[in-house]
Formats: C-alpha cells, sequence, structure tokens
C-alpha cells in the first residue's frame, strides 16, 4: 500500500510539472480597497485610457492571444484607429470579442498592441458592467489630467492613497480581531452548554 501511495504522489507531480507555464495562477501584491486617487494615479501612470470594443479574436493561441479592440471614446493617449489586445500570461486580463471595456493599457514596441495585468495601474481595466466606479472618476478628471499628473498633486496623491490603506489594514483588522473574540465567547457558550447537558444525562441515568 505504501508503494502505491508513493508512485501515485509521484505521477501527480509529474503530471504538474507537464502543464503549460499558462496554467500557473497569477499573485499580486495587495492593493488595497479601490479609491478615486488610486484610479486618478492609475490614469496618470498607463500610456493609454479608453473605452474600446473588442470585435474579433484574432489569434486564439495560449501562448499569445490577440483580439481586435475598436476605440469609442479616448480619455488619455494616441488611440487613434483600432489597437490589438494581447494575451500572454494568466495575469494579463482575458477580452471576449462583442464586449465593451473601459481599458487602462501600456503600449508595446508596436503602438497598434497593448497589454493590461490585473496586477499594477492597469489592474482597473474591466467591462463596462463592472468599472462603472472607474469611469465616473475618469469622466470627472479627464479635463485636468495635466494639473493632476503634476508632481505636487502626485506627492500629495500619493500620501493619501498611502493613509487610506493604513486605515483599511487597521480597520480589517479590528474587524477580524472582534470576529475572533465572538467566536471564542460563542465557543465558551456552547461548552459550558454541553457541559450542562451531559451532567443533565447523568443524573438522569444514576
Amino acid at each position: 500500500m505504501r508503494y502505491s501511495f508513493d508512485r501515485f504522489i509521484q505521477g501527480g507531480i509529474a503530471s504538474l510539472l507537464l502543464l503549460p507555464a499558462i496554467s500557473v495562477a497569477c499573485t499580486c501584491a495587495d492593493r488595497g480597497q479601490i479609491s478615486k486617487d488610486k484610479i486618478i494615479d492609475a490614469m496618470c501612470t498607463v500610456d493609454v485610457v479608453f473605452l474600446g470594443k473588442a470585435t474579433d479574436l484574432i489569434s486564439p493561441s495560449r501562448q499569445l492571444r490577440l483580439v481586435k479592440i475598436d476605440p469609442i471614446t479616448v480619455f488619455r493617449g494616441d488611440v487613434s484607429k483600432f489597437v490589438f489586445a494581447q494575451t500572454s500570461t494568466t495575469c494579463d486580463h482575458w477580452y471576449a470579442p462583442n464586449k465593451d471595456y473601459l481599458i487602462f493599457g501600456n503600449l508595446g514596441s508596436e503602438s497598434s498592441k497593448f497589454s493590461t495585468s490585473i496586477c499594477g495601474p492597469t489592474r482597473f481595466t474591466g467591462d463596462i458592467a463592472s468599472t462603472q466606479f472607474q469611469l465616473s472618476v475618469i469622466e470627472e478628471n479627464a479635463a485636468k489630467l495635466d494639473e493632476l499628473c503634476g508632481a505636487a498633486k502626485s506627492g500629495a496623491r500619493q500620501i493619501r492613497i498611502i493613509r487610506q490603506d493604513l486605515d483599511n489594514r487597521e480597520s480589517i483588522q479590528a474587524e477580524s480581531l472582534q470576529l475572533l473574540k465572538d467566536g471564542l465567547s460563542q465557543s465558551r457558550v456552547d461548552y459550558e452548554q454541553a457541559l450542562e447537558d451531559t451532567r443533565s444525562i447523568q443524573e438522569e441515568e444514576n
């Protein structure tokens, strides 16, 4: 039995090693909760911000998937004609034809191609239904982006972002601690009730 179990484990490990690289899950650093400041900061960092429609799947390859995107409204950067979204890793956004997207993108060496990762400033990319908050912030601030991306505004914004994340972490930690205390208190109550029930049963049997 031990020999069979070892062979099973070895076979499982070998199977995992044979999986293509794209199947490896993507892990990003914790960026905290979404906020207006973070969205503006992302707009100042990426090459292009625009609304676009995914129209055609050009290359369905798992190693390099290309989807044609037609721009609808451009808020930042030069997207005067269609571009191609390329997906080559599990950290990249996955675009489906016939859907509209709000895109925070970085252009590649070819200006007709861009990539968007679920990590970093391009993480605010998404389909229209899931990016209404991002879109409202962009529409409110796109006209004054040059001012907002200046050194003075950027520095103040970074300080606010750091403070917001610290406050959020402290709030989450406080909530987690309270839940733990509540759970321990309830466990103590349940334990004492179980003891009382056991005593009652023993007294009835005697």
